[in-house]
């Protein structure tokens, strides 16, 4: 009677054992998700914000380029009208 009551309680002890292990390593991994749900949340919203100053960055190069396209052209026709006018 004896063997069986310490084989039982010894079954009871692993079995609320092993339980308690589950549900931790559950809780641990529902931990390391949210955490790398939020690295990879931060790291988007990096990207994105990056995405948007790089588009910027890019409008306003273009604002220049379109800018020193108009004053070289300027140049050329006044290096045209002086070419004329010399020729003449």
């Amino acid at each position: 009677m004896r063997i069986i009551t310490a084989v039982s309680v010894g079954c009871l002890a692993f079995g609320l054992i092993g339980c308690g292990n589950h549900e931790k390593r559950q809780q641990e991994e529902m931990a390391r998700k949210a955490m790398e749900d939020s690295i990879a949340r931060k790291a988007g919203r990096a990207a994105y914000q990056a995405s948007r100053e790089a588009g910027k960055l890019a409008e306003k190069a273009g604002r220049e380029i379109k800018k020193d396209a108009k004053e070289m052209q300027k140049g050329w026709k006044d290096a045209e009208r002086e070419s004329k006018a010399k020729g003449r």
